[in-house]
């Protein structure tokens, strides 16, 4: 705005003429205004939006991640958490109950009499403290056959750790004889959670007395997918190896 002089030779502001005053135009129909309006609001919006995500992040975001990570890092953590992922999922080992979901072998009708090797096993019923068990019904199958009171918990951890290696193992059931509860015991002393054996209970002692076990240590009968013993009794000592036994266990 151009000053002029006042009456004493100073210069002053003079008074503002009307074409210097803002104009401002109301239109006669408010409804021409809605565009403004609707931009106005979507703004208005648009603001609200960011603010809540601006809340959002310092809410729930860790401080070290607010300032956001260089595009190639966070694309190779993500990277490395999928490669992750799948692998476990890919390699992850196999739990028992799915490894023996696969079907076994039909119950065989050998010539051989039961009780000898390539025979199946006597019809017993096996007592547990869930359901009795019948010796022709689960398998393959290692049984370990322990005498009364039997102190041989490191070599029946070995026996198990040995069957648990062949994929998919076989079922382990820990017998003891008569009402003597030392496979219930032993089971429960080896337990690791991955193969649990079943201790389970020979009530009348007819597998002891069938494969003359020994009154010392344990005793392992190997049976096969088709319920006939694979191979002939044996009585296992710490250190022994019996891998190449379970690999017969067909299914």
């Amino acid at each position: 705005m151009a000053l002029a002089d006042d009456d004493d030779g100073f210069p002053g502001r003079r008074e503002p003429s009307s074409d210097d005053l803002l104009h401002v135009v109301v239109p006669d129909d408010l409804r021409e205004l809605d565009a403004e309006v609707q931009a106005y609001r979507r703004e208005l919006e648009a603001a609200r939006r960011l603010e809540r995500r601006r809340r959002w992040r310092h809410r729930f975001v860790p401080r070290w991640a607010r300032g956001g990570l260089p595009s190639p890092i966070f694309t190779a953590v993500l990277l490395v958490i999928a490669t992750t992922g799948l692998l476990l999922s890919v390699f992850a080992p196999v739990t028992q109950e799915r490894q023996r979901s696969t079907p076994i072998s039909a119950l065989a009708s050998p010539k051989t009499p039961p009780g000898t090797v390539h025979g199946l096993l006597p019809d017993v019923q096996l007592v547990s403290d869930s359901n009795p068990l019948n010796t022709r019904a689960v398998r393959p199958a290692v049984y370990i056959l322990v005498p009364a009171g039997c102190k041989c918990v490191p070599q029946v951890h070995q026996i198990v750790n040995q069957v648990n290696e062949v994929p998919p193992p076989p079922y382990v059931l820990i017998v003891s004889r008569g009402s003597d509860t030392t496979s219930a015991t032993l089971a429960s002393a080896v337990d690791d959670g991955r193969g649990s054996p079943i201790g389970v209970r020979d009530v009348d002692s007819t597998l002891a007395k069938t494969y003359h076990a020994s009154a010392t240590a344990p005793t392992l009968l190997f049976v096969a997918g088709d319920g006939t013993l694979a191979s002939a009794p044996r009585v296992f000592h710490s250190g022994d190896r019996i891998e190449s036994l379970l690999g017969d266990l067909h299914f």
